[in-house]
């Protein structure tokens, strides 16, 4: 069985294999760099 990730939204949980996940986000690249963007923002204040 695949891995589940876990997506926590307002009014529901999702949960897509690693697949389903890297499919969506093959859609839109922009999505993509924007993910990116963020992860590196956020690690940068978790270090802090």
């Amino acid at each position: 069985m695949s891995r589940l990730i876990e997506v926590k939204l307002p009014k529901c949980t999702l949960f897509l294999t690693e697949q389903e996940l890297l499919s969506l986000l093959a859609r839109d690249p922009e999505l993509w760099k924007q993910a990116i963007i963020r992860a590196r923002r956020e690690r940068m204040w978790q270090m802090r």
